[in-house]
């Protein structure tokens, strides 16, 4: 889970900047699935570890399938 919540958050960051500096919408876009992706894998991750998926009583599992 670790792995993929913090490519996933990498990959943000990159967005942001390319977003900033107006990079073309369809490199963006190609960003953006590859940030869904990683979280998707990381929330799934948590949510087969009951101690991951109890961390903060849910509440981190609840931000993670949010992104």
């Amino acid at each position: 889970m670790n792995c993929n919540l913090c490519l996933a958050q990498a990959q943000y960051l990159f967005f942001r900047k390319a977003r900033d500096n107006k990079m073309k919408p369809v490199t963006l876009s190609k960003i953006a699935a590859q940030i869904s992706i990683y979280f998707g894998k990381a929330f799934d991750a948590n949510q087969i570890n009951p101690g991951l998926r109890a961390y903060d009583n849910g509440n981190f599992a609840n931000v993670l399938g949010y992104h």
